[in-house]
């Protein structure tokens, strides 16, 4: 029988890697899309013949060569590292545009766009976010969209400028001090093999869906910030040597700050999908692999600083 096959984008990413390799475990071809000058290291584990990558310039090439059935699209640009206002509509709202009109004109069945449960308002990100996902809306007769509505998501291979990863990189490399807010916002942490699970949940039940629909990703649980670093700590703590002082208060929030996230999970879990395991069972996964390998958190984490 011939592989299903499904393209995606910002395949050399975090969300990306764990995409492909899960699809390609349950019997899919996966059509990868990445930048050019992207290093593809998250992928050294990884020995497929279904699986193939193309650059971004060559986008309409993967399209005719390939005949996706679906499209994943999770290409993104955070802004993190002083990209302009033009760079971020560009890499958020004009290629998700150009990768549906791509999905449209090769009558793909089923499209997936990536978005963010932050609110519009907390930085260029969010709204860049908001604004393609209004477009798909707009235009979702021709295909059916399904659109993720990702809550914090963390797990083994992050890019090391995420928030979380950042962190236990601070105190595997035993910094002296790290500076945080008094972090008494809420946050619902959501386990990266949790969210591919999400996507592959909705996709097995695509028949039953409509032409649009959103799901808040998330595990329904959120939990302090302040709580989820402490246990961090805790778990580091007792696998590495550092003194660390975590100096809580230190800075101040942005402005806009949101302190619990709206969310609703209970239409992803009617479908069947829950998580697998609880946050300090997926830390302890973390900092036990971290604890094992022959590179440091650090060295691993700096493979790849371009954004994905």
């Amino acid at each position: 029988m011939k592989s299903q096959i499904i393209l995606l984008t910002g395949a050399s990413g975090f969300l990306g890697y764990h995409l492909a390799k899960t699809l390609l475990s349950n019997g899919y071809k996966v059509v990868g899309i990445k930048r050019r000058n992207s290093s593809l290291w998250r992928y050294n584990d990884v020995k497929s013949d279904n699986l193939e990558f193309y650059d971004i310039e060559d986008l309409q090439k993967a399209f005719s060569d390939n005949m996706p059935e679906c499209v994943i699209h999770t290409a993104c640009l955070y802004g993190r590292s002083g990209e302009s206002l033009v760079e971020i509509v560009e890499a958020n709202v004009m290629f998700g545009l150009e990768v549906f009109e791509m999905a449209k004109k090769y009558k793909v069945q089923t499209f997936f766009n990536t978005d963010t449960l932050l609110k519009e308002n907390i930085n260029d990100y969010a709204l860049s976010k908001r604004q393609l996902t209004q477009w798909l809306e707009r235009n979702s007769s021709s295909i059916q969209i399904f659109n993720m509505k990702i809550e914090h998501m963390y797990g083994l291979k992050d890019d090391n400028k995420k928030f979380i990863s950042w962190f236990i990189n601070e105190l595997v490399n035993n910094a002296k001090q790290i500076d945080l807010t008094s972090c008494e916002q809420k946050r619902d942490f959501i386990y990266i093999d949790d969210v591919v699970s999400a996507f592959l949940t909705v996709y097995s039940n695509r028949k039953s869906l409509g032409k649009f629909a959103q799901f808040d990703v998330g595990t329904g649980e959120q939990i302090v910030l302040k709580d989820f670093l402490l246990e961090i700590y805790k778990q580091c703590k007792a696998k590495f040597d550092f003194n660390t002082f975590l100096n809580f208060g230190a800075k101040k929030m942005r402005n806009g700050e949101t302190m619990e996230i709206i969310e609703n999970v209970e239409p992803l879990k009617n479908l069947g999908w829950k998580p697998a395991n609880n946050y300090k069972y997926n830390i302890a996964t973390i900092v036990d692999e971290i604890g094992g390998g022959s590179l440091t958190y650090n060295f691993i984490s700096q493979l790849d600083k371009k954004a994905e």
